[in-house]
């Protein structure tokens, strides 16, 4: 993977479906690590600009502009499903982040796959033999009026995995925990939207405007000076994705979509 989870605080990863009336259509991924984190990452790659053979492209820079190589934003197709192609790439920067913004195609809806790991990210086996799908699944149906099915699983706790009295979801969280959330979640940024081309006629979807549709739009910086809320995240029961995804609904300026099942039908 391009960023560990231990960097989830210092990502920002905004996603644009869009879907055509054959089922067809693109992925613009817009990806941005602090460039901290990626100086950092650059000197851990170690000495890799001396090596004889090595392109411009993929040495390590000072500014940290190498955090993101030309080969592994291409592979990252893979992980969106078979058939998807990367189109176009370009690399962006600002005074606290560095990335690119890259547009995957897709034949076939039905067959891309969002990772449930960190909403947002797509998954990286790059396998079409997967026994179960993972994440966010698409099923479509062409048609005078096309529907499109997005299932969208949730990882729960399993049985017996509740949290005991003594657990973390049971106890008041304290200044440490509360200092460790903050750190995780200081300019992390996550959004995903669907963006459907043509007349949508009917649909359950939580959060759309017209032909656009937000799955998930979160931005926790505007958590960090909400410690009452921070105490409330940190409290719940690692690995429990769907309980911290309600939780997220309540709070102010988050919106994600709660259907397990979202339906739309377009023409």
């Amino acid at each position: 993977m391009l960023v560990s989870c231990g960097l989830a605080g210092c990502f920002q990863v905004d996603q644009v479906i869009t879907l055509l009336p054959d089922g067809s259509g693109t992925v613009e991924e817009t990806f941005m690590v602090s460039c901290k984190i990626a100086e950092s990452m650059a000197v851990f790659a170690g000495g890799i600009s001396d090596q004889p053979g090595t392109a411009d492209t993929e040495k390590p820079k000072k500014n940290g502009q190498s955090f993101f190589k030309d080969a592994d934003i291409k592979k990252r197709a893979e992980g969106y499903g078979p058939g998807v192609k990367l189109v176009k790439m370009e690399r962006i920067a600002n005074k606290q982040f560095e990335g690119y913004k890259a547009v995957y195609s897709f034949r076939d809806i039905n067959k891309l796959r969002l990772d449930q790991k960190n909403p947002g990210m797509p998954e990286q086996s790059g396998k079409e033999s997967d026994a179960a799908p993972k994440g966010t699944e698409f099923v479509f149906t062409p048609g005078k009026t096309a529907k499109l099915l997005v299932k969208q699983q949730k990882k729960k706790v399993a049985a017996g995995e509740e949290a005991s009295e003594t657990a973390p979801l049971a106890k008041e969280s304290g200044a440490e925990e509360l200092a460790m959330v903050r750190q995780m979640f200081d300019g992390l940024r996550i959004s995903t939207k669907l963006v459907i081309k043509g007349k949508v006629i009917d649909s359950n979807a939580t959060h759309r405007t017209d032909s656009t549709i937000t799955l998930a739009e979160i931005d926790f910086g505007k958590l960090l000076d909400k410690p009452e809320l921070l105490a409330k995240i940190a409290a719940v029961q690692p690995g429990d994705q769907a309980a911290a995804m309600e939780m997220l609904t309540k709070f102010p300026g988050m919106k994600i979509d709660m259907n397990d099942e979202l339906r739309v039908s377009f023409r």
